[in-house]
Parts: C-alpha cells; structure tokens; sequence
C-alpha cells in the first residue's frame, strides 16, 4: 500500500479514505492488526479455518495476550472466534479462555472484524506461513455485510465447551460422530431408520430402551415394518410395558414382525447399541451427569463386532428358548 495512504488511514483510526486493497508490506500489516487491537472499542469478531488456527498457535502468541489485556481486561470489548475444533487445535484453543469461542464443522478460509469497520483476510504464502499479506477494507457496506453473515453462522453453531466433550469421548471410544441430549439421539434413530432397508437390530439395558424408544419412534418402526425389514429387540430385563406395545404393533395382517427378547445372562449391561442394516452403529450411553450421549460410525470393523456380539446373545437365548419347550 502506497505509504501516504497507509499515513491518512492511520490518522483517521483506519475510517477513511474508504479502500479494499491487498497489503503486501510485511510491517503495514503488523500495524494494522495491532492498531485494529488497540483501538477496538466494542467489539471483535474472528473466523479461523484449522490451517490459520494452526498458523496463529505459532505467530498469533503476542497479539493474542495483547487482546486479553488491551481489548478484554481494559475495555471490556466482546470478542468472539467461530473456528473448525480439532484434535490437532483443542489445547491452543483452550488457551484462549478470554474469548467467546464457537466450533464450526469444516470452515474454510478466515477473517476478522473491528467493530463496525474493519475487515481483513490473512493470506497465506506458500509453504513460509511466516510470510503473509492482507486483504483489507473499511468500506462500510462490506463491513456490515461481513457482519450479518458471521451472525448468522454464529448463531447456527455450538459452543467449544460442547465440541470438547464430543472430541474427548470420540477419544474415549474410537467413534466418527457424537451426539448429546435424548432429542439429537432419538431424531438421529428416526433417521436412520427411514434409511434402513434390509435389518434393524437392538441390543439394550432395558431403562435405556424404555426411555429412548418414544411413540414416533415406535411409529417409524411400525411403518418400515410394511417394508418387510427384519427388526430384532433383545434387552436385558423383561418388561410388560415395551412388551405390549410390540405386540399391539405386531398385531397386524403382516409378515414381518418385530422379535423381542430378553436375557438376565449379559451381567452389567448399561447402553444401548443399534445396528441398521449391518453398515452403520450407533451406541447409547448415559454420562457421569445422567445425560445420554450418543456415539455414531459406520467403520465396517466396529460394525461387524457389534452384529457378532449381537448374534451370539441372540442365539444363546434362542437355544434356550428351544431347551426349554
């Protein structure tokens, strides 16, 4: 940027003349960053994708501790960072505590907002990632519509506390994808089994199933079952309840049906375990808290072991049932 343009934009706390231009010189960009930290009055916003997240653990350091003291501690500024949460980012970010962070799932590029007037994009150079230029602008009507499009992804996306619960019990028990709270698991199982087009099975502590298993799920189910699709139940305690409402569901001029049975031989048996269609699995646990927290994937390896474990129960009772006539 020519210098007695970057000076006017100095002088006038970078409010005019109005431009967007590319900032190439390596200290004009220092000095608009740190300029922008420093005179920030209400608030700042950023929207880092994992590559500059990376980039910022390493170079962002100072500016950083500059925004916790200047920015958040001074002056109260809110200041906000939506970011794509990973394994490799998650101990960085925690270091971040000052900010009001979001998780976004596979953002791409990045930004960052002053107030209602600055706007600037960091631009990556090639392998260096020491060397970087800028994309600036303080013209008012990109601003502003920066602004309504960062609100709006805000407002769409969960917080970092709950994107680090999900990491650490993918963590725990090797899953792609967690779920929290009854309503996310049971719109999830309403899903899948609309997609389910072959076997639906059910391995479950019977409290969990009673109370995971609503009408509209049983609904779903009863209509899939017109479709011929095997559907097996094996739970660990009997219950009259859950008993009954297959049966009336099973009272139906149909072939398929769905088979319920139940075993007091898998000892401690708390969760909840579905497979549809032998291609994805999804596991139901409830947490320290009382909270159920469900865990998805469709790794072929972590769904054969479960319909393996499912069809030796299911065989040991079925046997026992024979012995037992």
């Amino acid at each position: 940027m020519d210098h007695s343009l970057f000076s006017q934009l100095k002088e006038s706390n970078f409010r005019s003349p109005e431009i967007s231009e590319v900032v190439y010189d390596q200290n004009q960009v220092l000095e608009i960053l740190f300029t922008g930290i420093d005179k920030c009055e209400k608030s700042a916003s950023a929207y880092w994708d994992a590559e500059i997240c990376k980039w910022a653990a390493k170079y962002y350091v100072e500016a950083s501790e500059l925004i916790k003291q200047k920015m958040v501690k001074e002056r109260g500024v809110s200041c906000k960072l939506l970011v794509d949460t990973n394994r490799e980012n998650i101990d960085f970010l925690k270091t971040l505590d000052f900010l009001e962070i979001r998780h976004l799932e596979g953002l791409r590029g990045n930004f960052g907002l002053y107030d209602e007037r600055l706007y600037m994009v960091v631009i990556m150079q090639g392998g260096d990632d020491k060397l970087v230029q800028t994309f600036f602008s303080n013209s008012t009507s990109l601003v502003r519509k920066q602004i309504s499009v960062y609100q709006d992804l805000w407002n769409m996306v969960k917080p970092l506390s709950s994107r680090i619960k999900e990491l650490e019990f993918q963590n725990i028990n090797g899953y792609d994808r967690s779920l929290f709270g009854i309503e996310d698991i049971q719109n999830e199982i309403n899903f899948l089994i609309e997609q389910t087009k072959q076997e639906l099975t059910i391995f479950s502590n019977y409290n969990i199933l009673k109370r995971i298993f609503d009408s509209n799920i049983l609904i779903n189910l009863n209509a899939k079952l017109w479709n011929n699709i095997v559907s097996k139940i094996l739970v660990d305690n009997y219950d009259h309840q859950i008993q009954n409402q297959i049966k009336v569901l099973n009272d139906k001029n149909r072939t398929s049906l769905i088979q319920f049975e139940y075993t007091n031989r898998l000892g401690e048996f708390n969760e909840m375990i579905v497979c549809f269609d032998g291609k994805y699995v999804l596991q139901i646990q409830l947490d320290k808290d009382g909270s159920f927290v469900g865990s998805f994937t469709s790794d072929s390896n972590k769904v054969l072991v479960q319909q393996i474990l499912f069809e030796k129960h299911w065989n040991e009772v079925k046997s026992l049932e024979i012995v037992n006539e």
